[in-house]
């Protein structure tokens, strides 16, 4: 019997080592082919966003056809306005630079000169930036196409999203307990991705205010491109607030440049600390330990587009760790409270899907 029991330890330890190399292997081949996945996965994230807003207009009588064409018609719209707000702030922005670098070498001269500091020379730094926005100029073309590939794709994940999901249905409809995750896991990434967009959306216009009070320039922008980065975890919304701090140095001196600094790090920590969990469930309030591995890790295996869609594809992952015996382990040792199910339908009545109520509360608030 010891000898049994052995064994099939054995056998469990061999098919979770075998599990965990098939990963690692498919993680690289995702890696290689990151300038096809990459896309693909932001046209699908889109067109998940999209189709709520079509089955909402589909349950107040709106026929499908037209929630389609609705939906196609705010997707363009939003691509337009996007367009139109960076290309002009940007290329503003990239014709300034030349004005700021000498404004802020000025204000260095005064500042630390005067304090009787050695002064420290921008000029590099600068010059490095503006070297880097000719780069991203150059790299327009490379933009645009990949812009088309997500246009495209995301139109024809629209038109073909119910009979998409009525085929995944009749293939899965012998497990209900495989299509009852992938429900409660696309329940999950909509809920994830509108409550951030909703906690973004106060970032950015708090942080577009806080420039636009101080007297910055691009306020509008500046606030745009927090809200946007803002999906990338910890890092995004830093890495959209430092230029315009350099930028109000050089044109307001440093007091100004002091209070967007300090006003940023209390929007951000307004936002991520009481804003989003307070609307986030159990089921979504992840670890930071986690968010932030995920996001080294989505970010070198898909660059920029998995650092935006870091956690909805940790989230994916951890439901694909749960329907395989030999990684549950995994998806209970990273998941978030309330976010791992039972197998089989078991256990305590109040752990049902995330974003289904329980006795102790709702999944999602």
């Amino acid at each position: 019997m010891a000898s049994s029991d052995t064994g099939g330890a054995q056998r469990k330890i061999l098919r979770t080592i075998v599990i965990i190399a098939g990963g690692v292997v498919i993680l690289a081949g995702v890696k290689g082919a990151a300038p096809v996945v990459g896309p693909l996965l932001v046209a699908l994230f889109i067109s998940v966003l999209l189709g709520m807003l079509m089955r909402w207009l589909e349950t107040r009588g709106v026929p499908h056809w037209l929630a389609v064409t609705i939906a196609i018609g705010v997707f363009f719209a939003v691509i337009a306005g996007f367009i139109l707000l960076i290309a002009a702030s940007f290329i503003e922005l990239v014709a300034q630079i030349p004005a700021y670098q000498e404004s802020v070498e000025e204000t260095l001269e005064t500042t630390f000169l005067g304090i009787g500091v050695p002064l420290p020379s921008l000029s590099d730094l600068l010059s490095a930036f503006s070297d880097y926005s000719i780069r991203l100029l150059s790299g327009l073309i490379t933009g645009i196409t990949t812009l088309g590939l997500i246009i495209i794709t995301t139109l024809f994940f629209l038109v073909e999203a119910d009979s998409f999901v009525a085929r995944i249905g009749g293939m899965l409809r012998g497990d209900p307990d495989v299509l009852e995750r992938l429900s409660s896991l696309a329940r999950m990434v909509i809920e994830y991705m509108v409550l951030r967009t909703e906690v973004n959306l106060m970032t950015g216009v708090g942080t577009g205010l806080l420039i636009a009070g101080v007297g910055g320039a691009y306020a509008v922008f500046w606030g745009f491109l927090a809200f946007s980065l803002s999906y990338i975890p910890y890092l995004g919304f830093w890495l959209a607030v430092i230029p315009p701090i350099l930028i109000a140095w050089a044109e307001l001196g440093p007091i100004p440049a002091l209070i967007i600094l300090v006003g940023a790090a209390i929007v951000d920590w307004v936002a991520e600390n009481i804003l989003f969990p307070q609307v986030a469930g159990k089921g979504l309030d992840q670890s930071p330990a986690v968010v932030f591995v995920s996001l080294m890790l989505w970010s070198y295996v898909l660059g920029g587009v998995g650092a935006l869609l870091a956690v909805p594809l940790t989230l994916s992952l951890l439901t694909v760790l749960q329907c395989f015996e030999e990684t549950r382990w995994i998806s209970e040792l990273l998941s978030p409270r309330g976010f791992v199910q039972p197998l089989e339908g078991g256990g305590d009545p109040g752990d049902g899907p995330p974003g289904h109520d329980s006795p102790d509360g709702p999944g999602v608030r």
